[in-house]
């Protein structure tokens, strides 16, 4: 006898798969996605290091629901930290909206995420929040070798011509 075990991934093994490969995407959409939306209002362009309060405003189109909120950010980059806690309950009005501010401290200058699994009526949603701490780089600028560009953690690069040679 043949036993076939069919796999379908659940927003668990998505969230493994984020921790795991230590990139967060902006958003994981899952089969039991929760409809909520959340962005940040104020406070995710800091110019300098130092603490201060990103303000984020959940919504939903279901009206008044109860939202199971975690916070993180990636610790292998030590360019920002939470400040305040990590789990909260939230409680949308009656259509569907509620804020929370969450202290963030900014330790260097360059592009990090906030992210936020967000859990109502055993539905999940994930989302990361870019906070950019001091001056924006270039995306694309030339330089005599190359293009300077910047990876997905605010450090510079350059790509540089391959060259193809034959032996």
């Amino acid at each position: 006898m043949k036993m076939v075990i069919k796999w379908k991934p659940s927003w668990m093994m998505a969230v493994l798969l984020v921790w795991m490969s230590g990139h967060a995407p902006l958003a994981v959409a899952t089969s039991a996605h929760a409809p909520v939306d959340v962005h940040a209002l104020s406070g995710n362009h800091l110019k300098k290091a130092g603490t201060t309060a990103l303000e984020l405003e959940f919504k939903t189109t279901r009206g008044k629901q109860t939202l199971d909120v975690m916070y993180t950010v990636d610790e292998g980059d030590k360019g920002l930290a939470l400040e305040s806690s990590d789990k909260v309950k939230l409680l949308t009005q009656e259509n569907g909206i509620v804020k929370d501010t969450v202290q963030l401290r900014a330790i260097r200058p360059g592009r990090f995420y906030l992210n936020v699994f967000i859990t109502m009526n055993n539905q999940s949603h994930i989302v990361s929040i870019p906070v950019q701490i001091g001056p924006e780089m270039q995306t694309m600028q030339r330089s005599s070798m190359g293009v300077q560009s910047v990876d997905s953690k605010g450090q510079a690069i350059e790509i540089l011509p391959a060259q193809e040679t034959s032996r």
